[in-house]
C-alpha cells in the first residue's frame, strides 16, 4: 500500500515536470517565432524598397511598394501579434504552436513549389532549412505537451 502511494506520487511528479518542460519548450518556440516575424516585419515596413531590392525585387510604381509593404511587412507583423497573444496565455500555447505549424508549413510548401517552378532551389536552401527545423521543434513541443496532458488525466 505504501509503495503504491509512493509510486503514484512519483508518477504525478514526473507528469508535472513533463508539463513544465512542454510549456517552456512551447514558450521558447513561440518567442523565437515572434521575434523572427517581428524582425521580418520591421525590415519590410520601414525599408521596403531596399530590403526588396536586396532580394532581387524592384518596384516600378509606388503602389507596388505599398503592396510589398503590406504583404512582406504587415502579414508577418499580424502573425507576430497572434504568436505573442498565444505566448502570454497558458491556455493558448498549443493553439499558438498549431498556428506556427500552419504558417511555416504553408510557407515551406509555397517556397519549395515556387523554387522548383522558378529553378531557385539552391538559393532557397538557406531559408528552407530553418523552416524545417521550426516545424520539427514545434511538432516536438506539441507531441510533448499532448503526452504530458494525457499522463495527468
Amino acid at each position: 500500500m505504501v509503495s503504491s502511494r509512493t509510486q503514484l506520487r512519483a508518477d504525478g511528479t514526473r507528469s508535472v515536470q513533463r508539463i513544465r518542460i512542454a510549456r517552456w519548450l512551447s514558450r521558447g518556440v513561440l518567442l523565437a517565432v515572434t521575434i523572427i516575424l517581428a524582425l521580418i516585419s520591421e525590415k519590410f515596413l520601414f525599408d521596403t524598397t531596399a530590403q526588396a531590392a536586396s532580394r532581387g525585387i524592384l518596384f516600378s510604381r509606388a503602389i507596388g511598394t505599398t503592396i510589398a509593404r503590406v504583404g512582406l511587412g504587415g502579414f508577418p507583423l499580424a502573425s507576430a501579434f497572434i504568436t505573442t497573444a498565444c505566448l502570454l496565455s497558458v491556455d493558448r500555447l498549443r493553439l499558438g504552436l498549431w498556428f506556427v505549424i500552419v504558417l511555416f508549413g504553408t510557407v515551406l510548401g509555397v517556397r519549395v513549389l515556387g523554387a522548383a517552378v522558378d529553378g531557385s532551389i539552391a538559393a532557397s536552401i538557406p531559408l528552407i532549412i530553418p523552416e524545417v527545423v521550426f516545424l520539427l521543434v514545434t511538432s516536438a513541443a506539441i507531441a510533448l505537451s499532448s503526452r504530458a496532458e494525457r499522463t495527468t488525466t
